[in-house]
């Protein structure tokens, strides 16, 4: 599968997408996967062979159980590895990535209202969770790419250098022509 539209249709594919986010911490069978998204396993075969078709489920080991092998399949690959949508994959997969978009538009929000309360509650010392910025740039649309561009290099490229402190995050990184300007 090399068609852009027909991986942009696996990727962003709600079941997809809940294999890949369960797999991205450890590897897992279909049978522990089944359990973590509320799906029977029946369900889960077409979209792990279609997310392993594209390499983005990949296998971590197999295993002998009787007279079946049990794969354990894995994300963790993925990490760090920057996504930028538009053109023909939005196109064709718009439903799904709009979706995407305004649930991870969702959980950040969330984060800033926890943030929120916490800081009403009287918290001595308030680490956040969550960060917004806006920013407005005059560019040419060659620049306006090679911004973006740089701001995705930067982010995925930028080197972990404490591994005691190993706490996840998000960068959701939305930017667009301001029309009122």
């Amino acid at each position: 599968m090399t068609d852009m539209n027909d991986v942009g249709k696996v990727i962003f594919d709600k079941k997809t997408m809940q294999i890949l986010k369960v797999t991205n911490d450890q590897a897992l069978t279909t049978k522990e996967i089944s359990k973590r998204v509320g799906l029977p396993t029946s369900a889960l075969y077409y979209p792990i062979k279609k997310l392993l078709d594209i390499n983005a489920l990949k296998i971590e080991k197999e295993k002998q159980v009787k007279n079946l092998t049990e794969y354990y399949y894995t994300s963790k690959h993925l990490q760090g590895n920057a996504v930028s949508v538009e053109g023909d994959i939005l196109k064709q997969n718009e439903p799904a990535i709009i979706q995407s978009f305004l649930f991870e538009v969702h959980k950040a929000t969330q984060r800033l209202s926890e943030d929120l309360t916490a800081f009403d509650s009287g918290a001595d010392k308030m680490e956040s969770t969550a960060e917004l910025s806006y920013l407005s740039k005059k560019l040419s649309f060659n620049q306006w790419k090679e911004v973006n561009e740089k701001i995705r290099s930067l982010i995925q490229d930028y080197e972990e250098n404490d591994p005691q402190e190993e706490n996840a995050y998000t960068f959701l990184v939305a930017s667009y022509r301001d029309e009122d300007e």
